[in-house]
C-alpha cells in the first residue's frame, strides 16, 4: 500500500514538472507592442496593462467550418438593403380577401402609401405600385421565395 502511494507520488511530481517546463518554454499566443516607457503598470498585486497597448497581430485560428466557405451559424443576408428610394419587397401576406405586402420592413395594403409609392394591386408572387405617375413591378426575391418553398 504504502509502494503504490510513493508510485503515485512521484507521478504526479514528474507530471507537475513536465508541466512548468512546458509552461516556460511555451510561446505566449499573443505579443504586445512595446510600451513607451517599456513598463508595465503595477496595481497591488495585479499586473494591469495599459489601454493604449494593442496586439501586433491576431491569432485567429482556423474553425471546422472553413471547407463550407463559412460558418453556418452566421446569417447570410439574402434580402437586398433598400437605398434610399428603393422599394424592396421583403415579403408577402397573402389573402384573398386581404392581402398585405411587405416593402422596405412596413405592412401596407392595397391602396396604401408605402416609401412614396401606392400600391396599386397584390398577387401571391409579386406587388404593382405606383411611382410618380409610373407603375412599377416588385417581385418576392427568387432566393428567398425558394427557401420559403422547400
Amino acid at each position: 500500500m504504502r509502494d503504490k502511494k510513493l508510485v503515485l507520488l512521484i507521478i504526479l511530481i514528474v507530471a507537475a514538472v513536465a508541466s512548468l517546463i512546458y509552461g516556460i518554454a511555451t510561446p505566449p499566443k499573443t505579443s504586445y507592442r512595446e510600451l513607451p516607457e517599456g513598463k508595465i503598470i503595477v496595481e497591488g498585486q495585479k499586473s494591469v496593462l495599459p489601454e493604449n497597448i494593442i496586439p501586433k497581430r491576431r491569432t485567429g485560428k482556423k474553425t471546422i467550418f472553413s471547407s463550407w466557405g463559412r460558418s453556418p451559424f452566421t446569417k447570410k443576408d439574402i434580402m437586398p438593403d433598400a437605398a434610399s428610394g428603393e422599394l424592396v419587397l421583403n415579403g408577402i401576406i397573402w389573402d384573398d380577401k386581404a392581402p398585405l405586402a411587405i416593402i422596405n420592413d412596413q405592412a401596407a395594403g392595397e391602396g396604401q402609401d408605402v416609401a412614396g409609392a401606392r400600391i396599386k394591386s397584390i398577387l401571391p408572387d409579386k406587388v404593382v405600385v405606383e411611382r410618380e405617375g409610373r407603375r412599377e413591378i416588385l417581385e418576392v426575391n427568387k432566393e428567398l421565395s425558394d427557401i420559403l418553398s422547400k
